[in-house]
């Protein structure tokens, strides 16, 4: 009451006394030695005594008088309690909402609020807000409030450091961006978004930055997003378990971490969305545009934005969404120009894991899991048992070191041209296995790194393609030339007799006999020009350039090829492209390079693949029925070759190293992120 009384007196007839004594103020506390003469105690610090007059008489409240606030220090010396009436005497509009806010609350044990008036609107120096010097003006604020929520240290000369826990990627933010680096002061500034003497946690119902109300808060500023946001799913409440739960403008656009909608952020939308759209986001990431983005490449593919929109999201049932089967070919051919009704079935988000979204899909994958586990199961036994009953025979013992072969007769068994085949398609192979490895498991971590070696997904893929047309063109000329031994050469026994690649009756007596050379109980089988395993690996060729060729022109060429076959055999184009991928690299690089290699009879290498040819003793070991057939024949002098220069055996090992390793490793790849 009696505060009360003295502001209504200082405020009427007895301000004119009490302003007639001020001058007397500045002389002491705008001069530093006037103000040390006066001060009593020499250890108190004068600083905050000292007042910039000047500055004072051209803030906001510059025109009132010293004792308008000091009510209490008319006298000198002053007394030493002394009451400073609060601001909210004279603003009692503010009192309400600062009372209520984090600011104004006052924590147990504490004798001051959290941050009082001047805090942030300065003492002696209260511009208006407007105005460049105050500390609430839109440039300025971001300093003002980094002087307690500054936690973060300093990256570039110069600059003012914000809160980590809240306000430390400011500066990286748009917003923070547009006030400090390109001085806008229209930009989203710490009051624009939390508010200014009525902050409150952002669980409050009446915080600005509650739930239910961001939306309002941004569309200050963003009123044309809003608007379009009002009309999207994201804004419609939906009632789970007893909670309104929608999508505001936080979930999306982090706060203090709020970017341009670039391409860097247009590459981080898939995981955005992920995490309110699990199953979604589990069913976008297995497909091509998913596995790119999670490379990190988001920018190269289409992004959930892309096809669902971003702040106008609706349903697809709405006849107005992206999404909605009206609309498909319009949304699909933004990026595939030609796309059409068939194209458009390809299914996005569909889990075929189960028959309920596609059982037609689901079906051929389990087929192919089924194909790859009977391939690898009764290959991986064939290996280990012959592993373990060449080691028991020795077979070492057998393998044409460069010491035993120098000077021994050679026999050819590939032609020139079938090295060439061979090499190619080895190299082929490799380079598919290498680029579409890290897409098929792009969830691992090891496949973004191998994917960034390769120079990202645009690279890869363009080796992947030449790469596949190296191996197509390959096996046409291959089958070019058969035709052209059977019509123009007419050779005999291509379909039939011991240098046939087609099954026979004795392929059959061999897997037996073997079987028992394996288990101790017969000899070991002798062999022909071609043996049983040989001929799987030739037919394993066939049918693996049928399917993989087959569904890697589906997906090469989507929007054509879907003129003859419909959409979602896109869908099954990649489970089978990727199944059938895996089953010939694991097995090329396991089983087929130790029937060719790795056997104790033939380690490290045998470099029949790169020489084509083999020595008289090896000839006789492993063709003995051959072997017999050419002498008794009278041909077999016709049969030997010159040795292999040196050079050309020493870099046939090279070959078989860094092939075999990068194999290797791309089958321990496949099976670490398998298991």
């Amino acid at each position: 009451m009696t505060a009360s009384l003295l502001i209504l007196f200082l405020s009427g007839p007895g301000a004119l006394l009490l302003r007639a004594q001020e001058p007397a103020c500045a002389d002491c506390h705008g001069n530093v030695d006037r103000l040390r003469e006066a001060m009593q105690d020499e250890s108190r610090p004068i600083q905050p005594l000292l007042i910039d007059v000047e500055r004072h008489k051209q803030s906001f409240h510059g025109g009132q008088g010293c004792t308008d606030c000091h009510f209490e220090f008319e006298s000198h010396p002053h007394p030493e309690e002394a009451l400073t009436p609060a601001c909210t005497d004279c603003h009692e509009d503010v009192l309400e909402h600062y009372s209520a806010s984090i600011h104004g609350t006052t924590p147990e044990g504490a004798e001051a609020p959290n941050a009082p008036c001047t805090a942030c609107h300065g003492v002696h120096d209260d511009f208006k807000k407007s105005d460049r010097r105050s500390r609430l003006h839109p440039l300025n604020v971001h300093k003002t409030c980094g002087t307690c929520h500054d936690e973060r240290e300093l990256r570039h000369p110069g600059e003012i450091a914000i809160a980590g826990a809240k306000l430390g990627s400011y500066f990286d933010d748009v917003h923070g961006r547009g006030i400090v680096h390109a001085g806008l002061n229209v930009s989203a500034n710490c009051v624009s978004c939390h508010g200014g003497h009525d902050i409150r946690p952002a669980g409050d119902p009446e915080s600005r930055l509650h739930h239910d109300r961001i939306d309002d808060t941004c569309g200050s500023c963003h009123a044309g997003i809003q608007e379009r946001y009002k009309t999207s799913v994201h804004h419609t409440a939906k009632i789970e378990n007893g909670e309104i739960r929608t999508a505001n403008c936080n979930d999306c656009h982090h706060p203090h971490e709020i970017e341009r909608a670039s391409d860097a952020f247009r590459a981080g939308l898939s995981r955005t969305c992920s995490k309110c759209h699990e199953q979604r986001a589990g069913t976008f990431i297995k497909s091509y545009h998913g596995r790119v983005s999670s490379f990190g490449y988001g920018e190269k593919v289409a992004n959930c934005a892309d096809c669902h929109g971003s702040h106008e999201i609706l349903p697809a049932s709405d006849p107005n969404s992206m999404v909605h089967e009206g609309n498909l070919v319009a949304t699909c051919g933004k990026c595939h120009e030609g796309a059409h009704e068939s194209f458009v079935q390809f299914q996005v988000h569909a889990d075929f894991d189960t028959p309920d979204d596609n059982a037609a899909v689901y079906w051929i994958k389990v087929s192919m899991e089924g194909l790859l586990l009977f391939v690898f199961l009764f290959g991986g036994i064939h290996a280990s048992l012959w592993l373990v009953r060449s080691l028991a025979a020795k077979e070492w013992l057998h393998r044409a070191t460069f010491k035993k072969t120098r000077g021994t007769r050679h026999v050819r068994r590939w032609s020139g041209m079938y090295v060439g085949l061979h090499a190619a398609m080895m190299s082929s192979v490799t380079v598919c296995g290498l680029t579409g490895l890290p897409l098929h498991f792009s969830e691992a971590p090891w496949s973004i790194a191998a994917m960034r070696f390769l120079g990202g997904p645009g690279t890869a893929g363009l080796l992947h393609r030449v790469a596949a047309f190296v191996m197509t063109a390959t096996f046409f000329v291959y089958l070019v030339h058969m035709v052209y031994r059977l019509v123009v050469k007419r050779e005999k026994g291509i379909f039939s007799g011991p240098n046939t690649m087609l099954p026979r009756v004795q392929d059959l007596k061999d897997v037996g006999a073997m079987v028992r050379w394996f288990l101790f109980l017969g000899p070991r089988p002798k062999f022909d020009r071609w043996t049983y395993w040989e001929k799987f690996d030739y037919w394993a060729v066939f049918w693996g350039m049928l399917i993989i060729g087959g569904s890697g022109v589906l997906l090469w060429f989507p929007v054509a090829t879907t003129n003859f076959v419909p959409g979602w055999m896109l869908n099954a184009a990649t489970v089978v492209h990727g199944h059938e991928a895996l089953l010939a690299l694991g097995f090329l690089f396991t089983i087929h390079i130790f029937h060719g290699n790795l056997r104790p009879d033939k380690f490290p290498v045998d470099l029949l693949f790169y020489t084509g040819r083999m020595t008289e003793e090896e000839f006789k070991r492993e063709r003995p029925k051959e072997y017999e057939r050419a002498l008794e024949g009278g041909y077999l002098d016709a049969l030997f070759d010159r040795e292999p220069r040196r050079v050309r055996q020493v870099m046939g090992m090279v070959v078989a190293g860094i092939v075999g390793s990068l194999g290797l490793a791309m089958v321990w790849a496949m099976v670490a992120t398998m298991l």
